[in-house]
């Protein structure tokens, strides 16, 4: 952190870096306030689950035959 200090355009550096990194940071999901819309919700999660699992699967078979 001594750089900083001694160095205007690397403390504007780092200063951007930390802004561009809490900007990144990942607001929480809202929980589903009634039943059906937990429902969808769970539905929507295992759907990606599989589609992750079936996606993952077929990388593997392509990776095996090269």
């Amino acid at each position: 952190m001594i750089v900083a200090q001694l160095c205007p355009e690397f403390t504007a550096r780092l200063v951007d870096r930390w802004q561009e990194l809490e900007a990144q940071v990942v607001k929480p999901v809202a929980l589903p306030t009634d039943y059906l819309s937990a429902l969808k919700a769970l539905v929507a999660s295992e759907e990606e689950k599989q589609h992750l699992l079936t996606t993952s699967k077929e990388m593997q078979l392509v990776t095996m035959q090269y």
